[in-house]
């Protein structure tokens, strides 16, 4: 169907169009400092020959464009290069998030829902790449290619690290750590978090504590495992090497890390002497503890006491569930939202310091508890 335009919407029109395009000829110029403001809309409109309307819109068109920025009861401020970079997508990329959300692990999903909100408030944006369906020699040119700010990473495998490095972006790994990684990291206390546990464990009285999860193949699980051999080692004690049910399974493999982990705390609960406390560390771990202890006819908290490790987005879910009748037992918590928030910081300082040493920042953890579960005591 055609439209008949009447004059005055034509003339309207062609204001609009040519103000936009004078205005951002001035912008691109240089005609106006970076950084500073532009005339008021009044002002603009006298000098343009326009309606003060047709500049405020024409001002929200150059906005959209990332010409300029809107700063409440100031104007309308002219970007600076930093204020461009900023304008621009920050890359969240990643193994742990795909397409079918039964697949997605719960703290990647967590953690990746958490940067979202925080890059929100900040007025950007992020775009997520998920590994599993590029292969890794693809990631440089798809980051290189995409226009972004930078990069969040949270990876185990040093050759997706590598090359999401040869992009050359700012970049801040999350929630993931290699020994030698010259980038920045924001990471879990997970040494913390090792300690309190097995102190816990120890002011309840416990004395035989074993270790139920990964170990040697992630650094949070060696920090954890430092962490509570540190602990016990203050009172003289550790945990005996028939006491260390590590689990290894395919990766992205649930089911088969679920049943290695319930093989692996059978063994530990069925074993002599049986421990007397657990430190059930990876995901599948509360769930296998709890269903080793069904068939054994043990109680936990009478027989033998459980600390378990989730982060706090995923208590009620991923933790409480599993206790729906009697006590849930304790776990170390973190917060992926206080992860983000740190993660930003440090991604904004590298982006404006680029060649400064690299940083390592620690989210702190605690030991949550359950009304009716005793608080820890200071071993003597």
């Amino acid at each position: 169907m055609d439209v008949e335009l009447n004059s005055t919407q034509q003339v309207k029109g062609r204001n609009l169009t040519n103000l936009v395009m004078r205005l951002r000829s001035r912008l691109t110029s240089g005609y106006y400092p970076q950084g500073g403001f532009l005339p008021p809309t009044r002002e603009l409109a006298s000098e343009l020959d326009v309606s003060a309307e047709t500049v405020r819109r024409g001002l929200k068109i150059l906005e959209g464009d990332g010409l300029l920025v809107g700063e409440p009861r100031a104007g309308f401020r002219i970007v600076t290069e930093k204020d461009a970079r900023r304008l621009r997508p920050i890359a969240f990329v990643t193994r742990n998030v795909g397409e079918d959300p039964s697949a997605v692990q719960p703290v990647s999903l967590a953690l990746a829902l958490a940067i979202r909100s925080e890059v929100a408030a900040l007025g950007g944006s992020v775009q997520g790449i998920n590994c599993r369906e590029l292969l890794d020699a693809g990631v440089a040119e798809r980051l290189a290619g995409g226009g972004f700010w930078g990069v969040v990473l949270e990876t185990w495998d040093a050759g997706l690290l590598g090359e999401v490095l040869k992009a050359d972006f700012p970049t801040v790994m999350v929630n993931s750590w290699f020994e030698d990684a010259e980038v920045d990291v924001v990471i879990q206390d997970n040494y913390r978090g090792g300690f309190l546990a097995a102190r816990h464990v120890l002011g309840r009285g416990r004395r035989t504590v074993a270790w139920l999860g990964p170990l040697g193949g992630f650094a949070h699980a060696r920090e954890r495992f430092a962490g509570a051999c540190a602990a016990l080692g203050a009172e003289g004690l550790r945990i005996a090497d028939g006491h260390v049910a590590t689990v290894v399974a395919p990766e992205g493999d649930a089911a088969a890390a679920a049943a290695a982990t319930l093989a692996a705390a059978r063994g530990l609960l069925s074993g002599s002497p049986r421990p007397d406390a657990v430190l059930a560390f990876g995901p599948a771990g509360p769930l296998a503890v709890r269903e080793a202890a069904r068939e054994l006819g043990l109680v936990i908290g009478r027989d033998f006491d459980l600390v378990a490790w989730v982060v706090e987005e995923c208590y009620d879910l991923h933790l409480r569930s599993l206790f729906p009748v009697g006590a849930v037992p304790p776990a170390v918590t973190w917060n992926a939202g206080l992860m983000a928030r740190r993660a930003l910081r440090v991604f904004v300082e590298r982006s404006e310091n680029r060649g400064t040493e690299p940083v390592r920042v620690c989210v702190p953890t605690r030991l949550k508890f359950e009304p009716g579960v005793p608080a820890p005591v200071q071993p003597s």
